[in-house]
């Protein structure tokens, strides 16, 4: 529904204040229905032989026509006021309206989903890394195919955000057939996408385009999901492994120099000679600022070099590729790094699915937790803000544990129950 409709005005010269010269102010009457009326002036002074006050309008129109123009700008005016308020708000007061009016009050721009993304990419575009504006075009098109395929609609004022849309959005996306290439969209990664969506809607309160965050208190369902990585036995036989193809090698050595330093994909990318230190005893260490980071918190972290990682950077001291990009190491395109990771675990026998962050999770556990090294010292090497996060890596150990344990347990029932079983049969 229009909101010009359900909306009159009346329009009438206030007789009380006809001049000398039979001219007299020309008033509106604005009538809702369920509000009460109010009347305000136009600041249109009309001679009161012109005004027809059963029509509303000038008598002599061919006569006077800049003067029925006028009339008819005033009631486009005051229409075009009516709906701009009523677009922001459901009521609003006199005083409002006859300051919006006046132009004392520039009524805010609606304010849709699209445009809040737009705004927010555009004073936010220095200080996140490009990964993070990848996740957020990722949940920006997603959020865009929901509201097309459920609603028919391409865009929606951030006004209309719930809880019931964001569950139904999560919904969605674990239903969405994935694209060719793709996994299905997990719930963890659903709850990421919403994430976004809610970190947007802050940014709204933030810019005072709404007053307050609708959906304050969304319960996170935990799932707790399996996390690979490579024990000792595993970690030597790939560092033992001859391939017979030269690109094999190098995305072998890129992965075990992750896994002896804890360092991401995209730090090891552009990991440059200005990021090596030698430090008070005449170690050799990464001191570098995190990329997923970038410019937003400038995240640091200190990572002393090994004796594995200093050969694997003797090694490719003179690889053409790290010449001409000025890197230590040569490292491909990240999909092209998880395709050949998956073909050189089969090759090497590594019954495991490899991928580049499974090698930080290596360092976290096998190459630092497993020889006693700190939980506070590890958190401070993988750059991590908060020490839950690298309590993750904690409970990947305690879960093989558990499986040892419980090895232990049943391989004690059995041989129990073959000595009773024993006993019972002579």
């Amino acid at each position: 529904m229009e909101p010009v409709k359900q909306f009159t005005i009346y329009l009438f010269l206030k007789k009380s204040q006809i001049d000398c010269q039979g001219k007299g102010p020309l008033y509106a009457k604005i009538i809702r229905p369920g509000q009460k009326p109010f009347e305000f002036s136009t600041r249109l002074l009309i001679p009161s032989a012109l005004w027809d006050q059963k029509n509303q309008q000038i008598t002599k129109r061919l006569k006077y026509p800049e003067l029925y123009q006028q009339v008819e700008e005033l009631i486009t005016r005051i229409e075009t006021t009516h709906k701009n308020l009523l677009t922001n708000a459901c009521v609003y007061t006199q005083t409002t309206f006859v300051q919006t009016f006046q132009g004392k009050i520039i009524p805010k721009p609606r304010i849709t989903y699209h445009s809040l993304y737009e705004k927010h990419q555009s004073i936010y575009n220095e200080d996140l890394a490009p990964g993070t504006w990848k996740n957020y075009r990722s949940t920006h098109l997603r959020f865009k195919e929901f509201l097309k395929k459920e609603f028919k609609v391409t865009d929606m004022e951030i006004s209309g955000f719930n809880r019931q849309l964001i569950i139904e959005f999560i919904a969605w996306l674990k239903k969405r057939k994935a694209d060719k290439g793709q996994r299905k969209c997990s719930h963890t990664t659903a709850q990421k996408h919403t994430e976004r969506i809610v970190r947007l809607l802050s940014f709204a309160v933030e810019m005072q385009y709404i007053p307050y965050h609708p959906i304050v208190g969304l319960k996170k369902k935990h799932v707790p999901k399996s996390r690979t990585c490579l024990d000792q036995s595993e970690l030597e036989t790939l560092e033992q492994f001859h391939f017979d193809k030269n690109h094999l090698e190098e995305i072998r050595d890129t992965f075990l120099f992750s896994c002896y330093t804890g360092l991401s994909y995209g730090d090891i990318l552009s990991l440059s000679q200005d990021d090596l230190i030698t430090d008070i005893n005449g170690n050799k260490a990464i001191s570098k600022v995190r990329e997923k980071s970038h410019s937003s918190r400038q995240i640091e972290f200190f990572v002393p070099l090994l004796p594995p990682a200093l050969d694997l950077l003797e090694k490719y001291k003179s690889h053409y590729q790290c010449r001409i990009k000025n890197v230590l190491l040569p490292v491909r395109c990240n999909a092209s790094y998880n395709r050949m990771l998956k073909q050189i675990c089969t090759l090497a026998g590594i019954d495991k699915n490899l991928t580049t962050h499974v090698a930080r999770h290596t360092f976290a556990t096998t190459v630092t937790q497993d020889n006693n090294i700190s939980l506070e010292a590890i958190s401070e090497m993988l750059g991590h803000t908060q020490i839950r996060t690298t309590q993750i890596y904690i409970r990947i150990q305690k879960q093989v544990q558990k499986i040892q344990i419980f090895d232990m347990y049943y391989s004690y029932i059995t041989h129990n129950i073959k000595y009773l079983g024993y006993i019972r049969n002579n």
